[in-house]
């Protein structure tokens, strides 16, 4: 059931990092395209969908992951476990949890970036869902700690 509850959270907070990353990546275009077009150049797009797919891969990541393990709930400071010290990647079971919403995002990332290719016949589309998709692995496999290092208030030590 653990497992079920983790995967609807991570789908709603995937959509809703999705939605947001397009919408602030057509606003960048259209900023760079429309309003300065002299600095403009072909791959800036590309440029564009790369950054802001990553950021929300790993965002997306973190805010599943912290939401899921009730540490905190995906967009607030401070969640059910306030006197937790450290992020939810130093709780116990932080892992399975981290591979699950990894896993879960994934299952999403693949066939809507296969369909808005097929839809969109741009690579605009196909370099975001790749890069949401690469910050995804990479919050999971980057930021999780191995199994024999200690559990510490602070991930960064």
């Amino acid at each position: 059931m653990a497992v079920l509850t983790t995967a609807l959270k991570t789908i709603v907070v995937l959509t809703c990092s999705l939605l947001l990353a397009a919408v602030v990546g057509t606003i960048g275009s259209v900023f760079l395209e429309v309003l300065l077009p002299r600095f403009f150049s072909a791959l800036l797009p590309y440029a564009i969908w790369l950054v802001v797919g990553i950021y929300c891969g790993l965002l997306s990541f973190g805010g599943a992951g912290a939401w899921a393990s009730g540490h905190a709930s995906p967009w607030a400071w401070r969640g059910q476990n306030n006197e937790a010290e450290g992020d939810w990647i130093t709780l116990p079971g932080a892992k399975r949890i981290g591979t699950t919403v990894a896993v879960v995002a994934i299952i999403e990332l693949v066939p809507l970036g296969i369909l808005f290719h097929l839809t969109s016949h741009d690579g605009h589309s196909l370099t975001f869902f790749v890069s949401a998709l690469i910050g995804t692995i990479l919050g999971r496999w980057s930021l999780m700690p191995s199994d024999g290092a200690p559990l510490s208030g602070n991930p960064i030590r």
